[in-house]
């Protein structure tokens, strides 16, 4: 069986950066097909490739065109049969005001919580480690 990791952010460099950290530490997983990495731009694509396979772990960005992490975590979750995908939002918009209040109540709904940007690899392996089943 394998796990399905969505990196989800508007910043191409971010997601290539959490991709490479990600086959670093997990280089003999994703090798063996046991983790596969796929990246969404916004969170309309990634809601669509949800269409197509349901992750087992998003690191969604909030801020982003088209559809923010927020809204994509709701839409990837009716998917689900209204059950949250183990989501983590990694923003610098943590301490925004509205942000952080949809934030707030999409961690009530069932997301995992929130990191602020730049997050370290240590941190990011931390996050597969306890939250992907590997």
């Amino acid at each position: 069986m394998s796990s399905t990791i969505f990196i989800v952010d508007d910043e191409e460099g971010i997601r290539d950066i959490f991709e490479t950290i990600i086959k670093i530490y997990f280089r003999d997983k994703v090798k063996s097909g046991a983790l596969a990495i796929i990246k969404a731009e916004d969170g309309s694509v990634a809601v669509e490739k949800a269409k197509g396979k349901l992750p087992d772990f998003i690191l969604m960005d909030v801020k982003m065109p088209n559809m923010d992490g927020i809204d994509a975590f709701y839409a990837i979750k009716a998917l689900n049969g209204n059950i949250p995908v183990k989501t983590f939002f990694i923003t610098g918009f943590a301490s925004d005001g509205e942000i952080g209040s949809r934030m707030d109540q999409a961690i009530r709904d069932g997301a995992l919580g929130m990191l602020p940007k730049p997050i370290s690899s240590p941190d990011l392996k931390k996050l597969v480690d306890d939250h992907v089943a590997l």
